[in-house]
């Protein structure tokens, strides 16, 4: 069974509540680790944070960096541990009960893949042909674009003992730092695979007919995202990315939809 483990702040009890039922029910362990809130940093913190980092004049939000920072936390915890793979969980995640079938089953995941995005991402992916079958329906294809959101992952630890050791001026918001082809070496660099379907959706995201729980990232604010997503798109939103939009439809980029069961 993969080690799995959520990032959760200590104020919320309710998502705290929330992830141990529903990974409970699938007879699933998962431990908590908990989140860094970037909000309560003090400033020469945050100051020192984005120095090291080469961001003085374009800084962090500091709900980005306390998701960064959450995320750093379990990759030193696995890069320090005896798992060739784990699970990282971020605790406003709907996960589906086929993902016993990837959690149960670690041989199956590729020897090559450096990260296993189990999630939806927010754009259309390019994904290979070829697919390693996990179960009935469920398959890792590899990915060969940028995606987004980093609420549920699968990661090596030859891949987060990189990770943790890349300079610092390469580090990016965490789901830009990891699948950003545009913007970050290190994505580039990894070889990721997604699950198709995906087997997890942050509830922001999620179908509003079904049963919601309101949640949004605690650590970097529904707020923050869009700014940050709205601040990548307007950098890149010109007449060459409007082509671009285009060939990738005729390439056969997709969206990859949540599996609910």
């Amino acid at each position: 069974m993969i080690k799995s483990y959520f990032i959760n702040l200590d104020k919320d009890r309710d998502r705290l509540s929330f992830m141990l039922e529903r990974f409970g029910a699938l007879g699933l362990a998962v431990e908590r680790v908990p989140a860094v809130d970037g909000r309560g940093m003090p400033l020469n913190e945050i100051h020192a944070f984005n120095k090291s980092r080469g961001a003085e004049g374009d800084p962090w939000l500091v709900g980005q960096i306390g998701c960064f920072m959450s995320h750093f936390a379990i990759w030193e915890k696995i890069a320090a541990g005896g798992h060739a793979f784990s699970a990282i969980f971020e605790d406003d995640v709907h996960v589906s009960d086929a993902i016993k079938s990837l959690l149960n089953n670690e041989e199956r995941i590729p020897i090559d893949a450096d990260i296993v995005r189990m999630e939806c991402s927010t754009n259309r992916l390019l994904l290979e042909k070829n697919a390693f079958p996990i179960a009935d329906d469920l398959y890792l294809h590899r990915l060969r674009s940028t995606s987004w959101c980093a609420g549920a992952y699968i990661v090596s630890r030859e891949c987060v003992r990189r990770l943790i050791s890349s300079e610092k001026s390469l580090h990016k918001p965490v789901d830009s730092f990891l699948f950003c082809y545009e913007q970050s070496i290190i994505a580039r660099s990894l070889i990721t695979y997604q699950c198709v379907p995906a087997l997890a959706i942050q509830d922001k995201f999620s179908d509003k007919s079904k049963k919601n729980l309101n949640f949004s990232s605690n650590i970097e604010t529904d707020l923050e995202y869009k700014r940050g997503r709205l601040i990548f798109l307007l950098s890149t939103l010109n007449f060459k990315s409007i082509f671009g939009y285009i060939v990738r439809n005729l390439r056969g980029f997709r969206r990859v939809p949540f599996r609910r069961n």
